[in-house]
């Protein structure tokens, strides 16, 4: 039996036109990605010449939020495009004269293995303000760990008339005690640009409506985090026992399984989200896959869906795969519901009750592990 999993996330991210590089001094054409980070790099460079920043700092470049109708939502793929544009001018700027002898590292969104909450999230906390519950470190070395963090939002003004990015800021790594006497907080100067180009206002909108709203019960189960360290996941193709690199997409119709690692005998639960499907917006399930079937699950190796069941991401390419594993200590309520097309899901009513059980655990008790890649 071939379990149907399919498909796996749809957040498109429409390809720009690569823009060409400009003077500091000098005004780039005026299209929305080469303004906005043109202006906000002006003032990129004057804040940190006269802030007080270690040399050698390392800037994580994470998603903009999105704003809709005043509420702030989650983090986009045109958020991460938007913040990548920026990062890149950031990085152009570290290596010109005035900022050189500093000696910083950028890290833009598209060049890190993102952790789902990062993208997902609904409200702003930058992850060094929650170190220990977070699952951003939990696999990463300390000398990875970033100095400072960068965030913002971007808004769209009436219907795709202007876009407004603001709020971009370099926030240091709180829970540092080496970065005490460095600079707490540096603010960026925000971007307003009017579209008078059609073509370009469309590309804009086009980018922006590929993004689908995820439940809320959902969004509590993607940022679920624990402090358990029992468990740990990696991809790897059908039938094979290496792992998927981090910067290797996944391939459409190609068979995936998830490979677990326990430390301690847990009951296992895997699910993946597509923001933006034809059977609309569900919490899809890899494990286990049908109401009853038996998940606890001895310490060792295994994956998952099992010996003879893969899942597979389908068309349109070009996407994302979210996944989550959660291993506990004790077993969670679970009720999986089927689609009209097969499809194995978790409803938002039954996702709620799980989250909630969870919570009540001891946070030791829940290991909570994330995947992010793209699919081509």
């Amino acid at each position: 039996m071939t379990i149907r999993l399919l498909p796996l996330l749809f957040l498109l991210f429409f390809a720009f036109p690569a823009f060409s590089q400009v003077e500091p001094d000098s005004l780039p054409p005026v299209k929305v990605l080469e303004y906005i980070p043109w202006r906000i790099g002006k003032s990129f460079e004057k804040e940190i010449r006269n802030s007080k920043i270690p040399q050698g700092a390392r800037i994580y470049a994470l998603p903009f939020r999105c704003e809709r109708a005043g509420v702030d939502t989650f983090k986009t793929p045109l958020g991460m495009k938007i913040s990548t544009e920026i990062s890149f001018r950031f990085k152009r700027l570290a290596q010109k004269r005035r900022l050189k002898k500093l000696n910083l590292t950028i890290v833009s969104p598209d060049n890190e293995n993102k952790q789902l909450f990062e993208l997902m999230a609904k409200n702003l906390m930058p992850p060094s303000t929650m170190a220990e519950e977070s699952e951003f470190w939990k696999n990463a070395a300390q000398n990875q760990k970033a100095d400072y963090f960068m965030v913002g939002k971007y808004e769209v003004i009436g219907d795709y008339q202007s876009v407004r990015v603001s709020q971009v800021e370099l926030i240091r790594d709180m829970l540092n005690p080496k970065l005490k006497d460095f600079a707490e907080k540096i603010t960026l100067v925000d971007s307003d640009f009017e579209f008078q180009d059609q073509t370009e206002r469309a590309a804009f909108r086009k980018m922006d409506k590929s993004v689908g709203e995820i439940d809320d019960d959902y969004a509590k189960l993607v940022r679920l985090s624990a402090k358990g360290r029992f468990a740990s996941i990696s991809l790897t193709e059908e039938k094979k026992d290496s792992p998927v690199p981090n910067e290797e997409k996944l391939k459409v119709n190609q068979g995936y399984q998830l490979k677990v690692n326990l430390l301690q005998d847990a009951y296992v639960y895997a699910f993946y989200y597509e923001s933006h499907d034809m059977t609309g917006n569900k919490m899809y399930m890899i494990y286990p896959f049908e109401n009853g079937q038996k998940n606890f699950r001895k310490a060792g190796n295994f994956v998952l869906p099992d010996d003879e069941n893969v899942f597979s991401p389908s068309a349109p390419a070009s996407n994302q795969a979210f996944i989550k594993l959660i291993a506990s200590r004790k077993m969670l309520p679970l009720n999986i519901s089927v689609s009209p097309e097969g499809y194995r899901y978790i409803s938002p009513e039954d996702c709620a009750r799980l989250v909630s059980a969870i919570e009540r655990m001891p946070s030791g008790e829940i290991d909570s592990n994330n995947l992010i890649r793209g699919v081509e």
